[in-house]
């Protein structure tokens, strides 16, 4: 059994997605979580921001920034078109 989280445009807007789903899911945990993103390399002020956000919280906690996240799911090609 797998948990589709359906269609978003952009990286942010799909992970924010499948948190929402998980968090609202008994126990706060799923598995097999298949996240389809429509345009992975595009972002959004709003997605700078979270971003932004979610670094600032995980360098807080000694772990690694979101473009490490990026590099291991997208690798380097679209590591580069998205930071840059």
């Amino acid at each position: 059994m797998y948990l589709p989280i359906p269609s978003q445009y952009t990286c942010v807007r799909a992970w924010l997605a499948a948190v929402t789903t998980v968090h609202n899911m008994n126990g706060h945990e799923a598995y097999n979580v298949v996240i389809d993103i429509e345009n992975p390399i595009e972002r959004t002020e709003g997605d700078e921001q979270v971003i932004e956000l979610v670094d600032s919280f995980l360098r807080s906690h000694d772990k690694y920034p979101v473009a490490t996240v990026i590099n291991t799911i997208f690798g380097i090609v679209s590591r580069r078109n998205f930071l840059s």
